[in-house]
């Protein structure tokens, strides 16, 4: 069984309101398959949840999961980064990733990813 190739394209979203009820910012970036949307904030690389706007295709809206800083110092196009990562990710299985990514991971600290939920059933995979 195959995948349905990756989609790419340039995009926006407006994430907030964060210190009052009326400020959002608006970062361009490359929404990947019309859920995710990689954008640059300061040199990090950041992904988050999106949903694209109905009226406006271009443009998503926030979801519901927060944003994830995924890598520092990172500069460029956003559409050659993004798909260089996902064609990366999609190339090493999950253990593969956690043993060599997450566990090394410079200033990382402890965490919890409840993955007990995984072994027992409890939890559907999200996303």
């Amino acid at each position: 069984m195959s995948c349905a190739p990756d989609r790419f394209e340039l995009a926006s979203v407006a994430i907030g309101p964060f210190d009052s009820d009326d400020v959002f910012y608006e970062y361009e970036g490359c929404a990947l398959n019309e859920r995710y949307l990689f954008f640059i904030d300061a040199g990090a690389l950041w992904v988050r949840s999106v949903h694209q706007d109905p009226e406006q295709p271009r443009q998503y809206i926030d979801g519901e999961s927060g944003g994830m800083a995924i890598g520092l110092d990172v500069s460029g196009d956003i559409m050659g980064i993004t798909a260089q990562l996902v064609t990366r990710l999609r190339g090493m299985d999950a253990l593969d990733f956690l043993t060599q990514i997450l566990l090394f991971t410079p200033g990382r600290g402890d965490f919890n990813l409840q993955l007990d939920g995984l072994i027992s059933d409890r939890r559907e995979p999200r996303g």
